[in-house]
């Protein structure tokens, strides 16, 4: 009996936050399953100024569907000469794809996905675990990862970015170091 109920108040906190989010973003949110299943477009912002590096596109690019097409912001495993330098002040939308379950929101957070043109997996999975790491058994989450995707999600990028970029001018380091010994 007790099982019934809780999944009965989590349907309900489930219809409350899905209204809630459908009225706060009336022109982002698409329902894909009334109910349960939903995406949302987020702006992330953009405050100042940003340097993204970009890789070139690939000579086969004319032949790749952007769908499927890796995304031209990244610096992952690319030699650093090969790297463009581009100042932004806009990015294209994240999508946060969301569906709830009904163990949502008494014990577990409900499923979540990111994407974006500009997102690449491992950011994308790096970025969805900090969403998940921020739920509270028991109380919506939703709300609050579209607030943390419109005012973090740049900064975390270009953190990792970052990161990746001292690894791979690193690699290149030990590389030349290493040739150079050959020598």
């Amino acid at each position: 009996i007790m099982a019934t109920s809780i999944e009965e108040d989590n349907k309900y906190q489930q219809e409350n936050e899905l209204e809630l989010l459908k009225s706060i973003y009336t022109k982002e949110i698409t329902i894909i399953n009334e109910g349960n299943e939903f995406m949302i477009q987020v702006e992330p912002n953009v405050n100042e100024r940003i340097e993204l590096l970009l890789r070139p596109l690939p000579p086969d690019a004319s032949s790749v569907s952007l769908p499927n097409a890796t995304p031209l912001l990244t610096a992952t495993s690319m030699s650093m000469q090969s790297l463009k330098c581009a100042q932004v002040t806009h990015l294209p939308p994240i999508t946060l794809y969301v569906r709830y379950h009904n163990q949502y929101p008494s014990n577990r957070h409900p499923h979540c996905h990111i994407s974006g043109r500009w997102l690449d997996k491992v950011t994308s999975d790096v970025i969805t675990s900090k969403l998940y790491d921020m739920f509270i058994p028991g109380w919506p989450i939703v709300y609050d990862w579209v607030t943390y995707i419109l005012s973090n999600v740049v900064e975390d990028y270009c953190m990792l970015q970052q990161t990746s970029i001292r690894s791979d001018m690193m690699t290149s380091r030990v590389g030349l170091e290493e040739e150079g010994s050959k020598n």
